[in-house]
């Protein structure tokens, strides 16, 4: 990693903390601590190929989350600083920011799904990359979204169905509220 990309990385986790303490020490900042350079290297590397001035794009690619309340402050720190809104806002109260409470959602610019429950991210990431063939989906989810079967019929079907347009990723931190996800031990 270069250099800029770890002092982006630093500066993010810096917004993550910022963001927890004005919302009265309230998020998930281990768990989104834990996404910082996937998503860094998602954007900063063109992969997303994102931009504010064409949010609309039908050629833009996709990104869906799993593991929401640890992706939100991530996202919205990178969002803010590639212009889709002001940082400030993020800053002064996240979850007030089009009313997310703490979960990503697409009244936030930029966000592509709306996201929430434990296990339902990457069902919504196959569905995307059926229907959008041009575009590639990147998908992460947390290592407790194994929990809920429903993950795990869609990557059974997805592993039949799809083939160059659906990338996944597991963020497994094994920071599960419960102790568990099934990720290091």
């Amino acid at each position: 990693m270069t250099k800029a990309l770890e002092d982006l990385c630093f500066e993010v986790r810096k917004d993550i903390l910022i963001a927890v303490h004005n919302a009265g020490n309230s998020g998930h900042p281990g768990g989104s601590f834990s996404l910082v350079e996937i998503l860094t290297a998602l954007y900063e590397g063109g992969f997303l190929n994102t931009d504010p001035a064409q949010k609309d794009n039908p050629n833009r690619n996709i990104l869906i989350t799993g593991g929401s309340h640890s992706a939100a402050l991530p996202l919205y720190s990178l969002l803010s600083r590639y212009g889709f809104f002001e940082r400030e806002k993020l800053l002064e109260g996240y979850r007030t920011l089009g009313g997310t409470s703490g979960h990503p959602k697409v009244s936030v610019p930029g966000i592509e799904s709306n996201e929430g429950s434990l296990g339902m991210a990457i069902p919504k990431a196959v569905s995307f990359a059926l229907a959008n063939h041009q575009r590639t989906v990147y998908a992460i989810s947390s290592d407790s979204d194994f929990q809920e079967g429903l993950t795990q019929e869609a990557l059974a079907f997805a592993g039949r169905a799809l083939r160059s347009n659906f990338i996944y990723m597991v963020n497994a931190n094994g920071f599960g509220l419960d102790g568990g996800g099934g990720g290091r031990r």
